[in-house]
């Protein structure tokens, strides 16, 4: 066990009586059960006077208000190296607040663009702070918050609100007093009175009461940074009705006032330098105020491991999952759900217990010969490097009140700390980065890099000092640090004459080159199955499976014909203005997986040139260069435009938003085209990196990493859909802003035309999800695991997927750990035996945990690097990635036995800041823009397609858990899994999703891709499964299953809310295979009165049956009558209804039926035909 948690542990023990009851966790659990998330200080009575409200903290007026330090960077998560400061006070009318902001050494001057009085939005747009306040506790009737932003001269607006509910009004009548002002060189000050009477309902000033205060620096300039007393915005929390927002207490003459003396990197002028905290406790009554004072200090290595969470990130993960909630991280699409103990052994095995002074004192009376008592409270620490936790609780002791605590983290870095990030494999490169942290620093400055080698000086960079940034770095070249040869970096501050300041070193060891790198693993040259070549079709067409593609002279599609019918209204465009380009194409290669064309073109004096490749999936890519030649030249406009007939453009969605990291969005949209032109009604969205437009079973995708070089007159209007015409267009304003072209415009974008494939053989995979492989648990009875995989069998299960539970499983398809390996070995031969397939989960990321993860894994991680949880950071396919994966899956198909791989957010584009892979770039702003990883993914994902499917010694599966649908890379999975990021936290079906939505997002199997849609309901919804399969059920779309549920609820059937009917659905389902399916959207199978159903079906016209699913999506009960289209259905005048689900007959007058219908919920009604119920079934 390591020494922190051995001290956290025995800490616990002695802190008992202290400290907050624990909930019971796996490991010691530290600062989450120690102290409290919400700070607490004090409000005394304002004295000697009111303070004047002038905008100038006077040292007299606020010398006796409380004062509260410790703000956190809520980048960093650590205390803000530009100091904010609280103070507070009160009397009879007002409460009276004062706040002073440092600012930027390089920029002092705060933004005010608003002049001062009172604004009606000034949020986000000058420098300012914002005060959020709630007049009282929610359990004492408080209700509602008021919102308060104030500027550097005097702007400020105010927002009121209910806590129940979303939303604000700026209009509300306010009158409070507001001054600010610059204050000396570094720092603006201001003043506030917020009068009682104009608060509403709320707790009086006197003794006892609490009101809720949260204040913030809004910093924008030089760059947006949120500095925090209370985080109260951490993780997705609502600031205005946070539950951690900070408590003040309203206290009399025998307060105490607190007046804080230090907090991190204590003042010791001419002493050894010392770390930790000083309070300072001002009595102004005639009697002593006592107290008790409890301080801990922890401290951690000054080296973070990568993307490790901070404190107040792990802290309300862990406060979120212990009220009940699951662990979610608002940044990412696809969730960990990191467990408790996972989440507070991050932080015990990083901070160690260093010091601690619990006691009793007290604040004496004022003495009659001096202003106020006073007493002292400190814990220090001598100055060592490293990351911090000081926390602080005082309380009266016959109480117990708590009048004062906080917890603050905080770094003390070394200056000019060297950090190294070996690229060893693909580029050989060394990333080498100097923290400016702690330094002083001149304009000029720079920092000089060294890489030594076997004691050469091999390769030197260097790189100016931006004030703003908190670090500078540079890629050496390390070809001359050969394998089993250490290195060593030096970093050099350098004057702008050359004088050095400091300098620092750092050192790394290159192993031998690991086995994996390089393989050709997936890289033979085949069209894999199912499917089918590319085949030229003149000189200027191909086909594909289902497809037929004309290209124009421009090289992009002049026809599109997919299931028989021309998808395209006319000819794809790049409009580049009024001239004619005079385009001229020709196709310079065709074989079995690509055709290639080529086209050329010139429009005022810009060359035009556009290769085109078409792969066998139905994906082009197309690469276009605009050149300008010797000279600078104009380009006025450059416009993709993709018009699609209009009976075809009936669904329409698109992926995340923007390559700014400012703005980037990773929010979608899905649904049909009346729910897009609802939503934008001006057509138009911001880049995306994916749109598509299309129907249920043919449409096109266009794809594109970033919007490098582009020109928009309009940020927001770059990507959309326009009508007009006899058709929907897709629009892509590349350039709509004229641009001077200095060097060549490279633009790359893609267009998926489906059906990428025939699904079938995905449509019949049916997994199963256990727990784990039986070996691992000693107790596992064998006889009851007997049960499970003969009711799976039963069921029609043939695939069973378990998590591998070892340290790696998160990020390695290879079993490093042989115990771990051995079992799912065994597992495997066991499940082959009964014919049923293997596909574990095989997890995300790359794992820390791995071999030479500190040298080669560096190498394979996306950037900014993330730790996503469970040990994995995200993984960049640029890298060396790809080859590791499929090193490690070949191995566990191979070696270990298993059939397949189940991915979880292994294949989903992100916006990614990879410099040595171009994924990072700046625009013509200087702003810090990525790309989405889309054609290195791809490349990836088909490379493990072909192995499973074709250089595998047995055909092994590709299971891909993903959100919306990327075709292009969806194409080479198996089956897809989704179901986490396309719901909406609705409490109905239709709040979950629209008909059109799930559509849209779930039912890709006609396109090509076959999904199984989730319903875990991780968000804790009020939506069952079986509400929800009125859903699924109208789309022809399977629901996960769990193996325990096949195992105890097989013989469950009923419509009821809680009915888990998932065995008997699947036999139904599978007894209409080879039917055909028709959607509510394409025919109206029944007439109801009154209206309000939906219904699909399978219908089998060659035997002359059908079964018929009729939703009642709505939340209210439906009564009346259906009636049946037989012709439609395909089934005879007397064709007799049953209700499938009990296999009994139905009442019928000729076509019609008498129903009811729960909110919700669905009917099956099937004709020509009947399923047996199960044996023993239990009906609901």
């Amino acid at each position: 066990m390591r020494r922190s948690v051995i001290v956290a542990i025995m800490l616990i023990i002695a802190c008992a009586a202290f400290a907050q009851e624990p909930p019971e966790a796996d490991t010691a659990t530290l600062i989450p059960d120690w102290w409290e998330r919400q700070a607490t200080a004090t409000i005394p009575p304002a004295r000697p006077a009111a303070p004047v409200i002038d905008g100038v903290i006077g040292y007299e007026e606020w010398f006796y208000a409380s004062r509260i330090d410790g703000f956190i960077d809520s980048d960093t998560g650590n205390l803000s190296e530009l100091p904010v400061a609280m103070y507070l006070c009160y009397d009879e009318e007002n409460l009276y607040i004062a706040v002073r902001i440092e600012r930027p050494p390089m920029n002092p001057t705060p933004r005010s663009t608003f002049a001062a009085g009172r604004q009606e939005h000034i949020w986000w747009q000058d420098d300012a702070f914002e005060l959020v306040l709630r007049p009282g506790r929610e359990e004492n009737g408080i209700e509602h918050y008021f919102a308060f932003a104030g500027n550097s001269v005097g702007a400020w607006s105010i927002m009121g609100g209910a806590l129940e509910g979303s939303g604000g009004d700026t209009s509300i009548p306010a009158d409070w007093q507001y001054a600010a002002d610059i204050s000396g060189r570094t720092a603006w000050a201001a003043e506030l009175a917020i009068p009682f009477d104009q608060v509403g309902d709320h707790e009086p000033p006197v003794p006892g009461s609490v009101w809720l205060i949260d204040l913030m620096s809004q910093q924008v300039t030089p760059r947006k940074q949120m500095v925090d007393l209370g985080l109260v915005w951490n993780l997705g929390m609502h600031g205005y009705r946070s539950p951690v927002m900070p408590r003040f207490v309203f206290v009399g003459e025998d307060g105490p006032i607190l007046r804080p003396h230090g907090v991190g990197r204590l003042s010791n002028p001419d002493k050894p330098q010392t770390t930790g905290m000083r309070m300072v406790f001002y009595n102004l009554s005639d009697r002593p105020i006592p107290l008790e004072g409890h301080v801990q200090i922890f401290r951690a290595s000054a080296d973070r491991p990568a993307a490790a969470l901070s404190l107040y990130e792990a802290w309300d993960r862990v406060r979120r999952i212990r009220a009940g909630g699951q662990d979610i991280d608002p940044t990412q699409e696809i969730q960990a759900f990191r467990s408790e103990a996972d989440l507070l052994r991050e932080l015990n095995e990083r901070f160690t217990l260093v010091a601690e002074r619990q006691e009793a004192f007290e604040v004496p009376a004022k003495p009659a010969d001096a202003a106020q008592g006073a007493a002292y409270f400190a814990v220090e620490q001598p100055l060592e490097n490293g990351e911090y936790i000081v926390a602080w609780r005082f309380t009266k002791p016959e109480t117990g009140e708590v009048i004062a605590s906080q917890v603050v983290p905080y770094g003390v870095l070394p200056g000019l700390k060297v950090s190294l990030r070996p690229f060893f494999l693909k580029y050989e490169k060394l990333r080498a980065e100097a923290s400016l942290a702690n330094l002083e620093l001149l304009e000029g400055d720079r920092i000089a890099f060294t890489l030594n080698t076997a004691g050469e000086d091999v390769a030197t960079e260097a790189a100016p000092v931006n004030p703003l940034a908190d670090s500078v770095h540079v890629y050496l070249d390390s070809s001359a640090v050969r394998p089993e040869s250490g290195a060593v970096v030096t970093a050099r501050l350098l004057r702008a004459d050359g004088t050095e300041v400091i300098a620092n070193t750092a050192e790394i060891t290159r192993p031998e080159d690991p086995e994996w790198w390089p393989n050709e693993i997936g890289r033979s040259p085949v069209v894999p199955p199912p499917f089918e070549p590319v085949q030229a079709d003149g000189a200027d067409a191909f086909t594909l499976w289902q497809r037929r593609v004309q290209i124009g002279p421009n090289g992009l599609p002049a026809s599109i014909v997919s299931r028989g019918t021309e998808l395209l209204a006319r000819p794809v465009t790049l409009g580049v203005g009024e001239a004619d380009p005079n385009w001229a194409s020709r196709r310079t290669s065709v074989d079995e997986r690509d055709a290639v064309y080529e086209a050329t073109g010139v429009v005022d004096g810009l060359g035009l040139h556009l290769q085109s490749a078409w792969h066998y999936d139905g994906t082009g890519r197309m690469d276009l260069t605009v050149s300008p030649g010797p000279v600078p030249r104009t380009l006025e406009r450059l416009v993709l435009e993709v018009p699609v007939r209009e009976e075809f453009a009936r669904l329409a969605y698109h992926q995340g938003t923007r390559t700014d990291p400012q703005t980037a969005t990773t929010e979608t949209f899905a649904g049909t085209l009346e729910e897009w032109f609802a939503r934008y009604p001006e057509g138009m969205v911001p880049f995306t990196w994916a749109c598509y437009l299309g129907a249920e079973d043919r449409g096109l995708q266009w794809i594109c990493e970033a919007d490098r070089g582009w020109s928009n007159a309009d940020e927001n209007a770059v990507v959309g859909l326009v009508r007009g015409d006899g058709a929907v267009v897709l629009r892509v304003n590349i350039v709509d802003e004229p641009v001077e072209l200095t060097e060549p415009l490279r633009v790359t974008f893609g267009l998926t035309v489906t059906p990428v494939k025939d699904a079938t053989p995905g449509r019949q995979i049916l997994q199963a999800a256990m727990t784990a492989a039986p070996g691992l648990d000693p107790a596992t009875n064998y006889d009851d695991l007997a049960k499970t995989h003969q009711a799976l069998i039963d069921a029609g299960v043939n695939t069973v997927s378990t998590y591998i539970n070892d340290e790696e499983h998160f990020g390695c398809p290879q079993i490093y750990d042989p115990r771990y390996e051995q079992a799912a070995r065994d597992y495997a031969v066991m499940l082959h035996d009964l014919g049923l397939r293997y596909v574990p989960y095989t997890g995300w990321g790359a794992n820390a945990n791995i071999p030479q993860f500190d040298t080669f894994g560096q190498e394979m991680l996306a950037e900014p690097v993330k730790n996503i949880g469970w040990g994995c950071f995200l993984h960049n396919h640029a890298s060396t990635f790809p080859d590791w994966w499929l090193y490690g899956a070949r191995i566990l198909i191979e070696q270990t036995g298993l059939d397949g791989v189940y991915m979880d957010g292994m294949a989903m584009p992100r916006l990614m800041f990879n410099e040595l892979d171009g994924y990072a770039w700046t625009d013509r702003e200087g702003r810090l823009r990525g790309s989405y990883d889309i054609w290195a993914i791809r490349e990836f994902i088909e490379r493990l397609y072909i192995y499973t499917h074709v250089e595998a010694p047995k055909r092994a599966t590709i299971r891909n858990h993903y959100n919306l649908e990327t075709y292009a890379i969806g194409a080479f999975s198996d089956q897809r899994v989704t179901g986490e990021g396309q719901y909406h936290a609705g409490d109905t079906v239709l709040g979950v999703n629209s008909p059109g939505e799930f559509r849209a997002n779930f039912m890709t199997h006609l396109n090509g891709v076959a999904t199984t849609g989730l319903w875990w309901n991780w968000l804790n919804l009020p939506v069952t499964r079986n509400e929800m399969r009125s859903m699924f059920l109208l789309h022809d779309v399977p629901m996960v299953m769990g193996g325990g549920i096949v195992r105890y609820y097989g013989n469950q059937i009923g419509y009821g809310v809680d009915t888990r009917p998932l065995v008997h659905l699947e036999k139904l389902r599978r007894a209409f295979d080879g039917a055909e399916f028709v959607g509510y959207w394409q025919q109206d199978l029944i007439e109801e009165a009154p209206e309000g159903l939906l219904a699909s079906a399978w219908v089998d016209r060659e035997q002359g049956r059908a079964l018929v699913v009729i939703s009642n999506l709505p939340s209210e009960p439906w009564s009346g009558t259906v009636t049946f289209d037989r012709e439609a259905l395909g089934i005879t005048p007397d064709a007799q209804p049953y209700d499938a689900m009990f296999d009994e007959p139905i009442a019928c007058d000729g076509d019609t039926i008498s129903l009811e219908i729960e909110p919700e919920r669905y009917r099956l009604v099937i004709f020509g035909d009947r399923v047996a119920i199960p044996e023993n079934a239990k009906i609901d």
